[in-house]
């Protein structure tokens, strides 16, 4: 469930969007890159570690943003 919260928080209508339909605002995205894992996190209200991993259509990331927890599980965020 958490995971449907924060992609619908960051690609619809909502204060920390950079995203609405299927326009990317590139200011906001720069500010989102910005933001730490943990302020990130708390701005999205979630509780469980996460990461999330947006590539463009030419195989560019746009957007990668994890907690360093996840890598002792062998799950990694690339940047």
């Amino acid at each position: 469930m958490e995971a449907e919260k924060i992609t619908g928080m960051i690609l619809d209508d909502h204060s920390i969007s950079f995203a609405n339909n299927g326009i990317i605002d590139e200011n906001k995205l720069r500010e989102i890159k910005s933001i730490g894992y943990d302020d990130f996190k708390e701005m999205l209200k979630v509780k469980n570690d996460f990461c999330i991993y947006i590539e463009d259509g030419n195989g560019n990331v746009i957007l990668s943003k994890g907690s360093s927890k996840l890598g002792k599980d062998g799950i990694f965020c690339r940047e």
